[in-house]
């Protein structure tokens, strides 16, 4: 029994620190900000960066039906060909899922500069800058949950510490980037 509660300890230790570097990634952006530049700016960049962080619904959702058939490929012969194949026809669908995406960025910052332009006019900048991520958050934020749902141990152990060196070079830039260029830098 110890040496299932030992591997249960590593599983679970890994992703803790997956949690805490997305923690990290997700939420010091604001608290950096708010502290070089004004309040209208940071407004501006809280709400394109959560509509464009909007795309994690869709990876969430994804996620979910990712670990079902997961499991079925796991249990079934020949499953390394089945998990590649489940993983590149992920990416292809995410690409087209970029689209409806884009669209949907479009028609939130419209509503948004047609009811609040007074507020949040730096918004379309912001919105154009951080695209980049959402796009790429699209087509492979999936990965290391489906590397972690496989339990390749080396795999998931390397996604894990890139996630997290990611995550702390991630703060050290928005910190340089934001006293040098303030809002636009950040994004």
């Amino acid at each position: 029994h110890s040496m299932y509660f030992s591997g249960l300890l590593k599983v679970r230790l890994k992703g803790f620190v997956y949690a805490i570097s997305e923690l990290l990634m997700f939420n010091s952006d604001l608290i950096i900000l708010s502290l070089f530049v004004t309040l209208s700016e940071v407004a501006s960049y809280a709400l394109a960066s959560r509509v464009v962080m909007m795309y994690g619904f869709y990876v969430q959702v994804q996620n979910a039906y990712l670990s079902g058939k997961i499991s079925n490929i796991l249990t079934s012969s020949n499953y390394g060909l089945k998990l590649k194949k489940l993983f590149w026809s992920t990416v292809v669908v995410n690409i087209a899922f970029i689209f409806p995406y884009l669209f949907f960025i479009y028609a939130i910052e419209n509503i948004v500069i047609t009811f609040f332009s007074d507020e949040y006019g730096s918004l379309h900048d912001y919105l154009i800058i951080m695209l980049g991520v959402g796009v790429v958050g699209i087509v492979f934020g999936f990965s290391v949950n489906f590397f972690f749902l496989i339990s390749r141990e080396k795999t998931s152990f390397w996604a894990t510490q890139f996630g997290l060196g990611w995550s702390i070079l991630y703060v050290i830039t928005l910190m340089l980037s934001t006293m040098f260029y303030g809002a636009l830098g950040l994004a």
